[in-house]
């Protein structure tokens, strides 16, 4: 298949590619496109998809920030409690009496 494979790239006069590369570039638009890591792992044939974490993490879209605006919202309404109503954006742990003096 290999073989074939560079005789229609050389025909076609594309440069120089492999099936690795084929695999890799599907794997990479179905996590760009948000497809579920167990079926890209599924579909690579990978056991686990841990491994398919470990080639193909950095492609998946990091977009989604909900989480991280709930965490700040909470926070936020944490820090005007205990402000009475100002804010500070610290977000340096907090030590506690006991703590700083151990």
């Amino acid at each position: 298949m290999s073989r074939v494979f560079r005789e229609v790239l050389k025909l076609a006069g594309l440069p120089h590619f492999t099936l690795y590369d084929l695999r890799h570039t599907y794997a990479t638009h179905l996590l760009i496109e948000r497809a579920e890591l167990l079926y890209v792992s599924h579909q690579l044939g990978h056991a686990k998809p841990i491994t398919t974490l470990m080639y193909y993490a950095h492609y998946m879209p990091r977009g989604d920030k909900k989480h991280l605006d709930r965490m700040m919202t909470a926070r936020l309404a944490q820090r005007q409690e205990q402000s009475g109503g100002s804010f500070s954006p610290s977000f340096a742990p907090e030590l506690r009496a006991s703590a700083a003096t151990t």
